[in-house]
Protein backbone atom coordinates (compact mmCIF):
# COMPACT_ATOMS: atom_id res chain seq x y z
CA UNK A 1 0.00 0.00 0.00
CA UNK A 2 1.02 4.01 -0.93
CA UNK A 3 1.08 6.46 0.83
CA UNK A 4 -0.63 9.39 -1.42
CA UNK A 5 1.14 12.44 -1.69
CA UNK A 6 -2.55 14.32 -2.09
CA UNK A 7 -5.68 12.71 -1.34
CA UNK A 8 -7.91 12.68 -4.45
CA UNK A 9 -11.00 10.47 -3.64
CA UNK A 10 -11.19 7.26 -5.67
CA UNK A 11 -15.05 7.95 -6.72
CA UNK A 12 -15.24 4.73 -9.03
CA UNK A 13 -14.70 2.39 -5.84
CA UNK A 14 -17.06 4.19 -3.95
CA UNK A 15 -19.86 4.11 -6.77
CA UNK A 16 -19.02 0.44 -7.55
CA UNK A 17 -19.76 -0.27 -3.75
CA UNK A 18 -22.99 1.96 -3.22
CA UNK A 19 -23.87 0.34 -6.53
CA UNK A 20 -24.05 -3.10 -4.91
CA UNK A 21 -25.58 -1.91 -1.31
CA UNK A 22 -22.49 -2.91 0.33
CA UNK A 23 -20.86 -1.27 3.24
CA UNK A 24 -16.86 -0.65 3.13
CA UNK A 25 -17.27 -3.27 5.96
CA UNK A 26 -18.83 -5.95 3.65
CA UNK A 27 -15.96 -4.96 0.82
CA UNK A 28 -13.08 -5.51 3.57
CA UNK A 29 -14.37 -9.27 4.78
CA UNK A 30 -14.89 -9.94 0.79
CA UNK A 31 -11.16 -8.79 0.13
CA UNK A 32 -9.89 -10.05 3.59
CA UNK A 33 -8.59 -6.53 4.21
CA UNK A 34 -9.43 -3.63 7.21
CA UNK A 35 -12.51 -1.32 6.82
CA UNK A 36 -9.32 1.56 7.37
CA UNK A 37 -8.19 -0.26 3.95
CA UNK A 38 -11.40 0.25 1.99
CA UNK A 39 -11.85 3.48 3.40
CA UNK A 40 -8.50 5.15 2.64
CA UNK A 41 -8.51 3.70 -0.91
CA UNK A 42 -11.73 5.51 -1.66
CA UNK A 43 -10.56 8.55 0.07
CA UNK A 44 -7.24 8.33 -2.11
CA UNK A 45 -5.37 8.43 1.44
CA UNK A 46 -3.25 5.13 0.27
CA UNK A 47 -3.51 3.41 -3.15
CA UNK A 48 -3.97 -0.73 -2.95
CA UNK A 49 -1.27 -2.98 -3.95
CA UNK A 50 -1.35 -4.97 -6.98
CA UNK A 51 -2.51 -7.98 -4.71
CA UNK A 52 -5.51 -5.75 -3.48
CA UNK A 53 -5.97 -4.28 -7.07
CA UNK A 54 -6.78 -8.12 -8.21
CA UNK A 55 -9.19 -8.91 -5.81
CA UNK A 56 -11.06 -5.24 -6.42
CA UNK A 57 -10.99 -6.00 -10.50
CA UNK A 58 -12.80 -9.65 -9.58
CA UNK A 59 -15.05 -8.20 -6.91
CA UNK A 60 -16.56 -6.05 -8.71
CA UNK A 61 -15.78 -7.69 -12.10
CA UNK A 62 -14.23 -4.68 -13.28
CA UNK A 63 -10.65 -3.89 -15.02
CA UNK A 64 -8.36 -1.55 -13.50
CA UNK A 65 -9.16 1.18 -15.74
CA UNK A 66 -12.96 1.40 -15.02
CA UNK A 67 -12.29 1.35 -10.94
CA UNK A 68 -9.50 4.08 -10.91
CA UNK A 69 -6.70 1.38 -10.42
CA UNK A 70 -4.44 1.66 -13.84
CA UNK A 71 -2.06 4.52 -12.81
CA UNK A 72 0.11 4.18 -9.82
CA UNK A 73 -1.57 7.29 -7.47
CA UNK A 74 1.48 8.99 -7.18
CA UNK A 75 1.13 9.48 -10.83
CA UNK A 76 -2.47 10.53 -11.41
CA UNK A 77 -1.55 13.54 -8.62
CA UNK A 78 1.31 14.94 -9.90
CA UNK A 79 -1.28 14.57 -13.52
CA UNK A 80 -3.77 16.28 -11.32
CA UNK A 81 -1.54 18.98 -9.87
CA UNK A 82 0.15 19.64 -13.18
CA UNK A 83 -3.52 20.63 -14.28
CA UNK A 84 -4.55 22.24 -11.74
CA UNK A 85 -1.47 24.86 -11.82
CA UNK A 86 -1.19 24.98 -15.11
CA UNK A 87 -4.71 26.39 -16.46
CA UNK A 88 -4.62 27.85 -20.19
CA UNK A 89 -7.26 30.31 -19.04
CA UNK A 90 -5.02 31.88 -16.67
CA UNK A 91 -1.87 32.38 -18.80
CA UNK A 92 -0.85 35.56 -18.97
CA UNK A 93 -1.02 37.52 -22.28
CA UNK A 94 0.10 40.17 -23.51
CA UNK A 95 -2.64 42.37 -23.69
CA UNK A 96 -3.24 42.05 -20.12
CA UNK A 97 0.04 43.15 -19.26
CA UNK A 98 -0.65 47.44 -20.02
CA UNK A 99 -1.94 46.98 -16.29
CA UNK A 100 0.68 47.31 -13.12
CA UNK A 101 1.81 44.03 -11.80
CA UNK A 102 1.00 45.05 -8.30
CA UNK A 103 -1.28 47.71 -7.46
CA UNK A 104 -3.44 47.93 -4.20
CA UNK A 105 -4.88 50.99 -3.15
CA UNK A 106 -5.12 51.98 0.50
CA UNK A 107 -9.08 52.16 0.62
CA UNK A 108 -9.28 49.44 -1.90
CA UNK A 109 -12.58 47.47 -0.59
CA UNK A 110 -13.90 50.05 1.68
CA UNK A 111 -17.33 48.31 1.40
CA UNK A 112 -16.90 44.99 1.75
CA UNK A 113 -18.87 44.32 -1.83
CA UNK A 114 -21.74 42.00 -0.77
CA UNK A 115 -21.10 42.78 3.07
CA UNK A 116 -23.10 46.36 3.60
CA UNK A 117 -25.83 44.59 5.49
CA UNK A 118 -23.17 42.89 8.08
CA UNK A 119 -21.76 46.17 8.34
CA UNK A 120 -25.00 48.28 8.63
CA UNK A 121 -25.61 45.89 11.34
CA UNK A 122 -22.47 46.55 12.85
CA UNK A 123 -21.92 49.94 12.93
CA UNK A 124 -26.04 49.96 14.24
CA UNK A 125 -24.85 48.06 17.26
CA UNK A 126 -21.44 49.75 18.10
CA UNK A 127 -23.03 53.16 18.09
CA UNK A 128 -26.49 53.25 19.82
CA UNK A 129 -25.76 54.94 23.11
CA UNK A 130 -28.16 52.78 24.69
CA UNK A 131 -25.98 49.56 24.74
CA UNK A 132 -25.91 47.50 27.99
CA UNK A 133 -23.51 45.01 27.45
CA UNK A 134 -19.87 45.02 26.91
CA UNK A 135 -18.89 44.85 22.38
CA UNK A 136 -16.02 43.90 21.31
CA UNK A 137 -15.01 42.91 17.73
CA UNK A 138 -12.22 40.24 16.93
CA UNK A 139 -10.54 38.80 13.92
CA UNK A 140 -7.39 37.99 12.53
CA UNK A 141 -4.14 40.00 13.81
CA UNK A 142 -3.37 42.18 10.94
CA UNK A 143 -6.54 42.73 9.58
CA UNK A 144 -7.59 46.00 9.82
CA UNK A 145 -11.00 46.05 11.98
CA UNK A 146 -11.02 49.83 12.49
CA UNK A 147 -11.61 49.90 9.08
CA UNK A 148 -14.65 48.59 9.79
CA UNK A 149 -16.49 51.35 12.16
Amino acid sequence: MKKASIAIPNRCLAEERIRRGWSQREVAEKLGTTVQNVCRWERGNTYPNTYFRHRLCALYEKDVRELGLSTPLKVRNQQQSYELHINPSRICRPDSLSAPLWFVPHWRNHFFTGREAILKRLHRGFQESSATCVQALGGLRDVEKRRLL
